[in-house]
C-alpha cells in the first residue's frame, strides 16, 4: 500500500487558449489504501492529472510523491502504477493469457509464477473460460474485465483507473462497479479513479475530488459531497434529478430574516452566516419537495408540465414564477401535465449560496 501526494501541480499545454491551466495549483494526498475518484465535466482536468500521476503527461510546475519519494521525473515503467484505460488497450494479436501474462514477462518472472497468477486473477474475474481467446472474441463487460486483470495481475504500489466503465451499457456497468469495489476491498490498493459519472463516484469512492476547469472545488466522502456541498456547481453537479436553484432577495425586519422569490418566502436560520447581503440563492433537491399541504413547510405555486414516470417514482417538472422546479416523489403521486399545483418546500433541507460568489454561506 502506498501514499500518492500531489504538491502544487500545474499543468498548461503548448497554445492553450490564454494559456489557461488545464490543472492549476492541485495540492491532494490520497491515502494508503484509499479509493479515491475524481470527478468532473469534460475539459475539467481529471484524466490529465491521472496522466501525470502515470508519467505519461510531465507537469509544467509541482511534483508527484508515491510513498514519499518524488516520481515526477522517473520514467512511467518505474513507478509501478498500474491504468485501466476507457478504450481497453488490449494487444489484438495476444491471447487474454498472453495480455494478462504480458507484464509479468517483461519482469522476468518465473512461467511458474506467471501461470498461477494470471489464472488466479482470471477466475476471480471470471475470465477463465477465455484464456485462449483473442479480445474480438470477447464482449465489451469481458474485455473490461481482462484490462482490469491486467492491472491487478502486476500487484502494483497504485493503480489508476481512467473512465474505464464509459464504453459500457447500463448493467455492465453496474456489474465492473461492483467488481472494482470488491478488488479493492481484497487488495487494498491505493487506486485512484475518474469518471464524469456522479453514480460511480458516489458508489465506489471512500473519498471524491471534484474539479472545475481545473480548479479543486471540494474534497470529502460522498456523505460530505451531497449534504454540505462547498459550492452551486458541487451541489448542481451530484443529485439525480440535479437540484433545484431559485434566486432570492434577503429581506431583514423585526429581528427576523427571509429569503423571498418570486412566488415564495423561506425563513433563513439564524445560525447563517449573517454578513449583510442582499442577494442569496437557495437549493433545495427534488426529493425536499412534495405536493401534501404540510404547516412546517413553504407553498409555491405552479403547473405540471412534464411528468417521467421511472417505475416507483415519477419526476414531475413544474413550471412556477421562481422558473421550472424538479420534484421527485411517489409514482402515486398525482400531477399530470396542464394541472395546477402547489409544491411544498421543506426549509429545513435548503442550501443556501451566495448570489455573487456561488459558495455555499457557512451555517
Amino acid at each position: 500500500m502506498s501514499e500518492v501526494r500531489l504538491s502544487g501541480i500545474r499543468k498548461v499545454y503548448e497554445g492553450a487558449r490564454a494559456a489557461r491551466p488545464a490543472v492549476d495549483r492541485l495540492d491532494l494526498t490520497f491515502a494508503s489504501g484509499e479509493l479515491v475518484v475524481m470527478v468532473g465535466p469534460s475539459g475539467c482536468g481529471k484524466s490529465t492529472t491521472l496522466r501525470i500521476v502515470a508519467g505519461l503527461e510531465d507537469p509544467t510546475e509541482g511534483h508527484v510523491f508515491v510513498d514519499g519519494r518524488d516520481v515526477t521525473l522517473v520514467q512511467p515503467a518505474q513507478r509501478d502504477i498500474a491504468m485501466v484505460f476507457q478504450s481497453y488497450a488490449l494487444y489484438p494479436h495476444m491471447s487474454v493469457f498472453e495480455n494478462l501474462a504480458f507484464a509479468l514477462r517483461i519482469r522476468k518472472l518465473p512461467e511458474a509464477e506467471i501461470k498461477a497468477r494470471v489464472e488466479e486473477v482470471a477466475k476471480n474475474l471470471s475470465i477463465d473460460a477465455y484464456l485462449d481467446r483473442r479480445p474480438k472474441a470477447l464482449s465489451g463487460g469481458q474485455r473490461q474485465r481482462v484490462a482490469i486483470g491486467r492491472a491487478v495481475v502486476r500487484r502494483p504500489k497504485v493503480f489508476l483507473f481512467d473512465e474505464p466503465l464509459s464504453n459500457l451499457d447500463a448493467k455492465l456497468r453496474g456489474d465492473m462497479r461492483r467488481e472494482i469495489a470488491r478488488i479493492h476491498r481484497e487488495s487494498q490498493t491505493t487506486s485512484l479513479y475518474v469518471t464524469h459519472d456522479q453514480i460511480e463516484a458516489m458508489t465506489l469512492a471512500d473519498r471524491i475530488v471534484v474539479l472545475k476547469d481545473g480548479t479543486l472545488q471540494q474534497v470529502g466522502t460522498p456523505l460530505e459531497i451531497y449534504q454540505r456541498p462547498a459550492n452551486r456547481f458541487v451541489a448542481g453537479f451530484f443529485g439525480t434529478p440535479a437540484m433545484n436553484f431559485l434566486a432570492a432577495a434577503v429581506e431583514h425586519g423585526g429581528g427576523a430574516r427571509a429569503a423571498r422569490g418570486l412566488g415564495f418566502q423561506v425563513p433563513m436560520p439564524s445560525s447563517l452566516d449573517d454578513s449583510e447581503r442582499n442577494d442569496v440563492v437557495i437549493g433545495i433537491r427534488p426529493e425536499d419537495i412534495g405536493l401534501d399541504r404540510r404547516a412546517d413547510r413553504v407553498p409555491l405555486p405552479g403547473a405540471v408540465q412534464v411528468r417521467e414516470m421511472l417505475g416507483a417514482e415519477v419526476v414531475l417538472h413544474v413550471a412556477s414564477a421562481a422558473g421550472e422546479v424538479t420534484v421527485r416523489a411517489d409514482a402515486r403521486t398525482p400531477g399530470r401535465p396542464g394541472d395546477a399545483v402547489t409544491m411544498w418546500l421543506d426549509p429545513s433541507a435548503v442550501h443556501w449560496f451566495d448570489a455573487r460568489s456561488e459558495h455555499r454561506l457557512a451555517s
